[in-house]
């Protein structure tokens, strides 16, 4: 699978990492959100029924983001959905 990497400090929840990517065996995109500080995440998108092994289109985890209050870069977006046209899963990228 591709990893897309972005980490941002935050005021609610200091050192917040995103990682998402695309899993060609399933042909999904996942998107994991965690602090720094501990191992349980914000957000992972295999907790969320219309994320998880379903979730085809990257866009989606835009809205999860903005709720949380987070801004990733749009390269972030543009990479993941390469790798899914491209059915790539062995990238490893971090965005700043």
């Amino acid at each position: 699978m591709s990893h897309h990497l972005h980490s941002q400090k935050t005021k609610e929840y200091g050192i917040v990492n995103v990682l998402m990517g695309y899993e060609p065996s399933g042909g999904h995109i996942f998107c994991t959100v965690k602090q720094e500080t501990t191992d349980r995440p914000l957000y992972d998108s295999m907790d969320d029924d219309a994320g998880g092994t379903h979730q085809l289109d990257v866009e989606y985890y835009r809205a999860i983001l903005a709720l949380l209050g987070l801004a990733v870069p749009e390269s972030m977006f543009r990479e993941v959905e390469r790798d899914q046209a491209l059915r790539v899963g062995s990238r490893y990228f971090v965005h700043d």
